[in-house]
């Protein structure tokens, strides 16, 4: 049975209660949507992904929901964190008692209706396919492969496998991901529907200009945004800041870090020890809303990590036209071709970096107009979120048939 038409206002749902917020808010007994979103809950990259999700399906009738699953001081419980979303469950992991986020993600998979259930995150489908079971909803369950490949660790292949095992289908980032995929040859039930459904972006919310001669900051600034993890590369971006600083001078660029997390520290303290915090700000976390503003004011976005799944932030920058300076790793370097719409860098060194950076801002030579053109109509071509969302309402439509997957199918093709 199809859930019923949910209301345009969103709810936030806090233990069966609704939770203070900016605006009004109300509770349902049964929460009900098309599609119910499961993932980390709202620092980092899911956020920007289920938000730009949501808002393209909500716009042809799709409902969503989502269940926020993290610490809960990572949780983003605020009504203006979740777009084009009907409510928001949230589900706080304990560090000593993490057994009582698994039983409140299974009453949340029993109170909650929905058609499918999207999985971004791995850890708790166990306790929400339970749910679902004990109610009699179907498993219309899609697990959502988001690691990248050197990241990946025994406990998230572990948790892996119990997803996928669950699932009805798997989703992965790229190709190169599905192809390195470590479980890929285990007889696990949602392996047998794979498919490669890239992050998209509203392009539409980013400002498109060029970037390069005269056309330049006073003084040139260089930006990166994501998690501080350790997977994340920040500190290389401070010892090139610093390494241009003795080669530059005054000329030196600025460097704008947006986001945080674990690592966050010791980029302050690397900051503080090289003596550049003049020309290095640290930003904290910004919110998804913000990131357009964030990404104008830049004249060249890095991303220097050790492995992506897909980088959100790479493909906002694209849709701002940006020069990217990216790590040649998996997950980047079969998104991008080096000198056609970024400069691609070994990872872990600086030099590379710096190099890249000079090219850019050489004068006459028009590399960062044509990396940005071209950063841009790659974007727009291939990793639009209308693209996404018709690749995952493809996707619905196979695994359930009676839904109303194809009619907003055709109602996004005439959006088009």
């Amino acid at each position: 049975m199809r859930p019923s038409a949910a209301s345009t206002r969103q709810t936030l749902v806090v233990a069966g209660r609704p939770a203070s917020s900016s605006r009004p808010l109300h509770s349902r007994t049964v929460p009900s949507a098309d599609v119910l979103h499961v993932c980390f809950g709202g620092l980092g990259g899911h956020l920007s992904v289920v938000n730009t999700l949501t808002r393209e399906l909500g716009a042809v009738g799709v409902t969503s929901g989502v269940v926020a699953v993290a610490p809960a001081e990572a949780i983003a419980s605020t009504a203006g964190s979740w777009t084009g979303v009907e409510f928001v469950e949230p589900v706080a992991i304990r560090r000593r008692a993490d057994l009582a986020s698994m039983w409140t993600a299974l009453q949340a998979g029993r109170r909650i209706r929905s058609r499918v259930v999207v999985m971004h995150t791995l850890r708790h489908t166990t306790p929400i396919a339970l749910g679902r079971l004990a109610t009699r909803q179907p498993l219309h369950l899609v697990t959502r492969e988001s690691h990248s490949l050197p990241s990946r660790s025994w406990i998230v292949n572990v948790q892996s496998a119990s997803s996928v095992m669950w699932g009805q289908a798997v989703v992965f980032l790229t190709a190169e991901n599905m192809a390195g995929y470590p479980l890929r040859h285990l007889p696990l039930r949602g392996l047998r529907r794979r498919r490669v459904i890239p992050n998209g972006v509203d392009v539409e919310r980013f400002r498109f200009r060029p970037r390069g001669d005269g056309m330049w900051g006073d003084p040139i600034t260089i930006g990166m945004a994501a998690r501080f993890v350790p997977g994340k590369d920040f500190a290389s971006l401070v010892r090139v800041i610093a390494a241009l600083r003795e080669e530059w001078g005054d000329r030196c660029p600025r460097l704008i870090l947006a986001g945080d997390g674990p690592t966050h520290a010791s980029v302050r303290a690397l900051v503080d020890e090289l003596g550049v915090n003049d020309r290095v700000e640290l930003l904290g976390h910004v919110p998804e809303s913000q990131i357009p503003e964030f990404l104008d004011r830049l004249d060249i976005y890095a991303q220097l990590t050790d492995g992506e799944a897909f980088s959100m932030s790479l493909i906002q920058a694209c849709a701002a036209g940006l020069p990217i300076i990216a790590s040649n790793v998996p997950g980047v370097r079969d998104v991008f071709t080096d000198h056609e719409d970024a400069l691609l860098v070994e990872p872990r060194l600086t030099e590379p970096v710096v190099a890249a950076i000079r090219s850019l801002v050489e004068p006459g030579t028009g590399l960062a107009a044509r990396l940005g053109v071209a950063a841009h109509r790659l974007g727009v071509e291939r990793y639009s979120s209308r693209r996404m969302a018709a690749s995952y309402l493809e996707l619905f439509a196979e695994l359930d048939s009676e839904g109303p997957w194809l009619e907003a199918r055709g109602r996004l093709a005439d959006r088009a």
